[in-house]
């Protein structure tokens, strides 16, 4: 995933940043609001992840954006760790 955020325009990427430190902080407490980070995938990653040319058959296959937020979500911290590196965003 570094190389596709490093390609992400600063202010979307930043916005990525701050939303992925929102739900991996949601997910952590996923014993008591039961949404770890499979369920905010399946909740979000359609939205964040829309297809340009939407169409019945893209309506059809919304497990990869699930799986790909899922993901990102999972690996908050390395991603954090990263990104503390290059843009000096805090904590």
């Amino acid at each position: 995933y570094k190389i596709l955020l490093e390609q992400l325009p600063t202010s979307p990427r930043l916005t990525l940043y701050v939303l992925l430190q929102f739900l991996y902080k949601v997910s952590v407490n996923a014993e008591v609001n039961l949404m770890d980070s499979h369920n905010l995938g399946i909740v979000f990653g359609p939205n964040l992840l829309r297809p340009v040319n939407e169409n019945a058959s893209g309506l059809r296959n919304l497990s990869l954006p699930a799986a790909v937020i899922s993901d990102l979500i999972q690996n908050f911290p390395q991603i954090q760790t990263a990104m503390e590196r290059k843009e000096g965003v805090d904590s």
